[in-house]
């Protein structure tokens, strides 16, 4: 029994994630169980085979389906993308993957039901600038994906070494243009959408950069900031954001004598 551990592993957490995302009382809880999908689907993969992982995916899928539409391609994604981390190597690549892969579910469920509208009610000027927030919400999601496969397997993927180099820098800046061109609104929205979306990758490669800090900060600083995280999660997520943006230019890592 102990063989197909994975197996009962991954059957179990998936469809439990899956009827937990039914009730708006449980989604947040569901969505933390949801994180390790990706991950017991690799050991899956590494153990018994793509051919028996792409199988089960589909069940998992099919049982969900005729439940809850939203939720099976929620869980099928994350199914899905543990594909990726048996076939990508390279930190850089395996995360621009995993956010394009999510960020097209992400996409695929917004035409296929729309935004919900207790978000639209809270936030009305969200909708025309999603599309940069489902890439940077995907981007993140994605560096949390690679912890837990991390976690589960052991596999060491290097993240404090994480460096997307300039093309987020590119696009940030190309964004930034073409958000200037407000007398072609369509084209001004576009731009703002891609600013938005090159935080993604700044977000990431600030959790990197902080993540080496921690290793030269004591007990007590990693206390603090363990703090600072649980009660305010949304000041890291902008200290992480700002100096992915500027690691590009200043090159934090190597400052104190720090290594990469």
């Amino acid at each position: 029994m102990e063989r197909y551990s994975p197996l009962v592993a991954l059957f179990s957490v998936s469809l439990l994630a899956g009827f937990l995302l039914m009730r708006d009382v449980t989604v947040p809880l569901a969505w933390g169980i949801s994180i390790f999908v990706p991950a017991i689907n690799y050991l899956v993969s590494e153990r018994f085979g793509v051919p028996v992982s792409a199988v089960s995916t589909a069940v998992i899928v099919a049982l969900l389906l005729p439940l809850d539409g939203r939720v099976s391609l929620n869980v099928g994604e994350l199914l899905i993308s543990g594909f990726l981390f048996r076939f990508v190597e390279d930190l850089r690549y395996l995360i621009v993957l995993l956010s394009l892969l999510l960020f097209a579910g992400s996409v695929l469920e917004d035409v296929a039901f729309g935004v919900p509208e207790e978000v639209l009610k809270s936030f009305p000027w969200i909708s025309d600038y999603r599309w940069g927030f489902y890439f940077l919400s995907s981007a993140v999601v994605s560096s949390l994906l690679v912890g837990a496969v991390h976690v589960v397997s052991k596999r060491n993927f290097g993240f404090r070494e994480l460096n997307f180099g300039f093309p987020p820098v590119a696009l940030f800046i190309a964004g930034g243009v073409l958000s200037l061109l407000k007398p072609i609104p369509a084209v001004s929205i576009f731009g703002q959408n891609a600013v938005i979306a090159s935080f993604g990758f700044f977000t990431v490669q600030g959790f990197a950069v902080l993540m080496g800090f921690l290793d030269r900060v004591g007990m007590a600083t990693k206390l603090i900031l363990l703090f600072v995280f649980v009660f305010i999660p949304v000041l890291i997520f902008i200290v992480a954001a700002v100096v992915g943006m500027f690691d590009f230019w200043f090159n934090f890592r190597k400052l104190k004598g720090g290594k990469r």
